[in-house]
């Protein structure tokens, strides 16, 4: 037991990004939001270099400056900024007003790459800018999907950039920036997931993330001369990230092992795996880099697990060892009291066989507990081993905490991902009532002291849960969630919108079953005390459907609590927002799951 607060002020260390030498780059949250810190990995001294009271969310490093994107109060319309190692001047390199978004790519030469959805607000446009006199080109025009720029190749000659028309559809293609000619890197015209191009030193080809005509994501390598792909690494699990040595030496792959990441290290002319230490059960983020040294063979990247809080790790493939090089301030919550979760699987209703981590109480048998089930945004994600505030903190107080990865979750396949989309959507609330069922049939729960709640899509779910199993439940929280798929599909930002309706159905032909399918058209039979979370800012899920969620039910004469932040949007991100949320959030949870 303890003080949330004293969960909730541990700084997390993330997005760790090489500068010269023995120097690296990355991001801190100490004094509440992610910002810009430096390291000397040499002396091991550390300084602050932003100053801001808005999020910082990507990097890159080139020639001395730190390039970065930060938004404003949670809106995601992210600006790109420039700060200069010496003199740590914070410089503006793309400015748009407050509802123009601009996605940072690449920066080499003289040039920023990036996105904008400047020209219509509803696509992206792939741009660059010259850093000497300011000039701006379009490079590529959006048209039917969301164009993202990648990676140049090191003769500044080729442009790979990704199209997506939805979470399950992400292409590579090149443009060649001398004669204007563009390609897909595959041949083939059916879905696919394709990421993370990391080129050769000498620009003859690279690397990539595919899930083309396979279950899982894979390694394959694109030939420049002759465009033709070859396989280099496949496992029965998703490749998450992969990085080449600066001599080409040594390819990086960390793959996610049922929840869990592991890295191995291939030589790529044998394409032999090489022994190295093995990092602890936990997770290497998913949009977070893994990135090589310049000299010697370090590689660099962030890892957390259900007892660690989110730090910077480096391993060193030459010399065969692993160690964390940066420290969480104000962590005042000794890694013993903090819990790993158990992984452990459950059928639903259908017999599908559904992850799920359990969290249970140190010290205690997991036996009739009050359990609050705890479900994930996405759907296109997975809950896996990370360190979770509010969890960690339930689990202090005897309350344990199981998360599921129903179907519709990554990391089990595309057919697993496939599983919830449109008419099968209520397929996934049922693995929530089979989880229900299973948790209190082991004897792990108390029937009469189980809770629901999630944020974003788990929000969503959420909602659906406490009004198709109201006897389930003592309490609910949702987070950031639909009431409505037809508003939240009109109202959501344009760029998000076309991605969505391929996962939720569109609003020309399956109106009625948008409606069918979203909370309000259930919202009558939700009985339990309801906790309601949102930001005003966000641009994902609009202020609106909470606010239609909490009018609706104090009109039935439902209990029902919401708490909505001015300054935040998708994510509730300032220490001081998130002390009050997760607070408000622990409490409620806590008065009723917490009285037999």
């Amino acid at each position: 037991m303890g003080n949330i607060k004293e969960y909730l002020t541990a700084a997390k260390c993330s997005y760790p990004v090489w500068g010269k030498e023995d120097t690296i780059y990355y991001l801190d949250t100490r004094d509440g939001v992610p910002q810009i810190w430096e390291k000397d990995l040499c002396t091991g001294s550390s300084r602050k270099m932003t100053h801001n009271s808005d999020k910082i969310s990507r990097m890159r490093y080139f020639a001395g400056q730190v390039f970065f994107a930060m938004d404003m109060d949670g809106d995601e319309n992210e600006q790109i900024y420039r700060i200069g190692t010496d003199n740590r001047e914070v410089m503006p390199v793309v400015y748009h007003p407050r509802n123009v978004r601009s996605h940072l790519g690449d920066v080499s030469g003289d040039w920023v790459y990036y996105a904008s959805n400047k020209r219509l607000r509803c696509i992206f446009d792939i741009c660059r800018k010259n850093l000497l006199n300011g000039k701006t080109d379009i490079l590529i025009e959006g048209k039917d999907a969301v164009c993202l720029p990648l990676s140049i190749s090191p003769d500044e000659e080729i442009l790979l950039y990704s199209r997506r028309t939805s979470f399950a559809d992400m292409q590579i293609y090149c443009k060649n920036l001398h004669t204007g000619e563009e390609r897909k890197v595959s041949k083939e015209q059916q879905c696919a997931m394709e990421e993370s191009p990391a080129w050769l030193g000498d620009g003859s080809g690279f690397y990539f993330i595919s899930d083309r005509e396979r279950e899982f994501k894979r390694v394959l390598f694109w030939d420049r001369e002759t465009g033709q792909t070859q396989e280099i690494y496949e496992v029965d699990w998703d490749v998450t990230h992969i990085a080449v040595s600066k001599d080409d030496r040594y390819l990086a792959v960390v793959v996610n092992e049922d929840g869990d990441s592991g890295i191995h290290i291939l030589e790529t002319a044998s394409k032999k795996e090489i022994k190295i230490p093995q990092i602890p059960l936990g997770t290497i983020g998913d949009e977070e880099p893994v990135t090589w040294s310049e000299t010697g063979y370090r590689l660099l990247f962030s890892f957390e697990s259900g007892s660690r809080t989110q730090n910077i790790w480096l391993l060193d493939a030459e010399e065969g060892t692993l160690k964390q090089v940066t420290e969480n301030e104000n962590m005042t919550v000794g890694q013993d009291a903090l819990v790993e979760p158990v992984l452990c699987r459950y059928q639903s209703f259908d017999g599908l066989e559904i992850p799920y981590w359990l969290y249970v109480p140190k010290g205690i048998p997991a036996e009739n507990l009050p359990v609050a089930i705890y479900i994930h945004g996405g759907p296109e994600s997975q809950i896996r081993r990370f360190y979770e505030e509010t969890i960690q903190y339930l689990v202090s107080e005897g309350i344990a905490v199981a998360a599921p990865n129903v179907r519709g979750s990554t990391g089990y396949g595309k057919m697993y991902l496939n599983l919830d989309n449109k008419e099968k959507r209520l397929d996934a609330v049922g693995d929530i009532e089979a989880l229900a069922d299973h948790l209190t049939k082991t004897g792990t729960a108390d029937a009469k002291r189980m809770a629901v709640f999630g944020r974003s899509y788990g929000g969503y779910m959420t909602l659906l849960c406490a009004a198709r199993m109201p006897k389930l439940w003592a309490c609910a929280v949702e987070v950031v969630g639909m009431f409505n798929l037809v508003s939240f599909l009109k109202h959501t930002a344009g760029y998000r919108r076309a991605a969505r309706e391929a996962e939720y159905g569109s609003l020309e032909q399956d109106r009625q079953l948008l409606k069918d399918l979203s909370p309000e058209a259930v919202i009558e039979d939700l009985v339990c005390p309801l906790l309601i979370v949102h930001g005003a800012n966000d641009t994902r899920v609009p202020v609106s459907e909470a606010e239609h969620a909490a009018k609706r039910l104090e009109a039935l004469g439902r209990e029902v609590d919401y708490l909505c932040f001015e300054d935040e949007g998708h994510v509730i991100i300032k220490q001081k927002n998130r002390i009050k949320y997760i607070t408000a959030a622990s409490e409620f949870l806590k008065s009723h799951l917490l009285q037999k």
